[in-house]
């Protein structure tokens, strides 16, 4: 495996276990699934209150821009799942993560729209763009406010007919 991999590998997998760590932190039980099983990272619940859910876990550094962004695939455009979470978790150097919870409806719809946005936007010299597989959250083609899903855990629904978050 060559290093470049290798290090967006291990970006991967430490997210997975900050959300899993940031979880536990709030008395969920949160166990992440074996590398690459098929759009689950993670499975939590609250034995508390009986609900259950997954978890992608997307991870990025992006030091490239002064704003998180993470990529995806076209797969996540037909994740529409009520018990489906994304977090989105951004490593920045020498600091605590953020984390960002958005519901699966969500984000696909996003790429799905903005996608189609950026095939119709003409590319560099103002020639189409060519299909691709690969999905960008957030992205500029459509606004939407981060801050709106930063560390909001209490969307993942886990914590329903109970005090404690």
């Amino acid at each position: 495996m060559d290093q470049g991999r290798n290090s967006k590998v291990l970006l991967g997998i430490a997210g997975v276990h900050y959300v899993v760590a940031e979880l536990s932190r709030r008395n969920i039980i949160a166990l992440p699934t074996t590398r690459n099983t098929e759009e689950v990272d993670i499975i939590a619940s609250n034995p508390n209150t009986g609900k259950a859910i997954s978890i992608q876990a997307k991870t990025s550094q992006n030091k490239k821009s002064d704003r998180p962004n993470w990529l995806l695939t076209k797969g996540a455009e037909r994740l529409k799942k009520s018990n489906l979470f994304y977090v989105f978790v951004y490593l920045p150097k020498g600091a605590y993560p953020d984390f960002y919870i958005v519901p699966s409806d969500t984000v696909s719809s996003y790429i799905t729209d903005t996608h189609k946005m950026w095939l119709k936007t003409p590319g560099t010299r103002g020639k189409p763009h060519k299909d691709s597989s690969i999905r960008q959250f957030p992205n500029e083609f459509k606004s939407i406010k981060l801050d709106d899903f930063k560390d909001k855990w209490e969307l993942l629904g886990l914590w329903v007919n109970s005090n404690r978050i």
